[in-house]
């Protein structure tokens, strides 16, 4: 099956290329039989729609999804809409706002499924059962105008299980310019401390496993070697560490 990643950013701005969604596209590509690509909307902000309705009728997805945070979860409705409205697509929202506030977001017409946690197993489980959602795990979904909601799924505990992000379809030199020529990257999950201005301290008491999770030394200077191979001809010189705290 095929997955369409999209990045909301219709009417903001961003420095840096959403990680998220290279992480799970490289999961995706690497660690299942299903392939992934990602639209970044950034640069079109004018013509997005004719943009993204092009790469759909081009790529014809078996599901898009929509990784959504609080500062662009009206822009992904919108996208939504547009999708729904022309092509004939499951759309799964994921992220943190829908973690926190996942009533909220499946009550819209637009969404037909929800993940309430981490995206990578719950993704695959998915698409391996070609989008029937009973009995998986980190997903809330409709059927028959009900919504139905399933358990959360553990977190990962070994982070080196998961592949490298696949950053080839963001325009990475672009982004360069506007960033400072950094990368990001991230050696952890989850953050020890409890501090009340911070999602950390919600998202605690919603998902389930092991919270805070560390890379091993090993895996991350591989990625490092690796990015440093990659870009830094191409404008990287810096590496972002993206982590809640270093």
């Amino acid at each position: 099956m095929k997955v369409l990643f999209i990045e909301p950013n219709i009417d903001g701005y961003a420095l840096m290329p959403t990680m998220s969604l290279a992480i799970m596209k490289g999961f995706i590509n690497e660690k299942t039989k299903h392939k992934a690509k990602i639209v970044d909307l950034i640069f079109h902000k004018k013509d997005w729609e004719d943009y993204l309705s092009k790469i759909i009728s081009k790529e014809k997805p078996d599901l898009i999804g929509l990784s959504v945070l609080s500062f662009n979860y009206t822009q992904a409705i919108k996208i939504a809409k547009l999708i729904k409205k022309n092509f004939d697509v499951k759309i799964i929202f994921g992220g943190v706002h829908c973690i926190l506030s996942s009533k909220e977001v499946i009550k819209n017409e637009e969404v037909d499924i929800i993940c309430i946690g981490e995206g990578e197993e719950v993704l695959k489980e998915l698409l391996d059962k070609k989008l029937n959602c009973k009995g998986i795990e980190g997903i809330w979904y409709k059927k028959d105008d009900k919504v139905i909601k399933n358990g959360q799924r553990n977190l990962i505990e070994d982070l080196d299980y998961l592949p490298f992000p696949e950053w080839d379809d963001f325009d990475l030199e672009r982004y360069f310019l506007i960033s400072n020529n950094h990368l990001p990257i991230m050696a952890s999950r989850g953050c020890p401390y409890r501090c009340t201005y911070c999602s950390n301290h919600a998202l605690k008491k919603e998902l389930k496993g092991k919270y805070v999770r560390f890379r091993g030394v090993d895996n991350l200077m591989e990625e490092i070697k690796l990015r440093v191979n990659q870009y830094h001809k191409k404008g990287m010189k810096y590496l972002f560490f993206y982590d809640d705290t270093f």
